[in-house]
């Protein structure tokens, strides 16, 4: 099985050349690859509210980054009652435009 990354600007896998799309074994059609910006990062806090502020503050510097290159940029946010304080906080958070930012709500359950 061969793997390579698809360019961020390919859309498709008809998009994509030869070089960067993943075929599968089990499926032979054509499947883009998404860009791996870096590799994971394990951080434990001590509270719940240290997760809470280090998430918005990791969101807000990635925010702040997207919205200096591009004019607009997408966020997809989780629902329930967990991510709360992390978005108490970073909706006020200083820097961000947020008329630029289209929000999204995602849900990680198999509904």
């Amino acid at each position: 099985m061969r793997r390579t990354q698809a360019s961020p600007l390919h859309t498709s896998a008809r998009d994509a050349g030869p070089e960067q799309i993943d075929r599968r074994e089990s499926d032979p059609s054509p499947v883009p690859r998404p860009p791996s910006p870096r590799p994971a990062e394990i951080v434990v806090l001590p509270t719940k509210q240290a997760v809470a502020d280090a998430l918005a503050d990791r969101t807000a510097t990635a925010l702040r980054a997207a919205l200096a290159r591009e004019p607009r940029v997408t966020l997809c946010l989780t629902g329930g009652s967990t991510p709360a304080p992390a978005y108490e906080r970073l909706a006020a958070a200083d820097g961000i435009e947020w008329a630029r930012v289209h929000l999204f709500w995602g849900d990680e359950r198999c509904v």
